[in-house]
């Protein structure tokens, strides 16, 4: 017997637009609103930069995953 024996478990996943985001971190703008404002949208840009990869950093490695068996 497991220590989870019984125990039933869920999840579920959610989904939203990027765009509303995007409107968020514009400061309630949309991109074409903030482009406006070359110094605001210039700045919004250089927070972005490298996402990808921050986000890409907080996935776990094979060998992490492998780790937690």
């Amino acid at each position: 017997m497991t220590p989870y024996s019984g125990e039933k478990r869920a999840s579920f996943t959610q989904y939203s637009a990027g765009g509303l985001f995007r409107w968020v971190d514009n400061g309630y703008k949309t991109d074409v609103q903030l482009q406006k404002n070359p110094a605001a949208y210039r700045r919004i840009l250089s927070e972005h930069e490298g996402g990808w990869v921050k986000g890409l950093a907080m996935l776990p490695t094979i060998q992490e995953l492998v780790a937690n068996l």
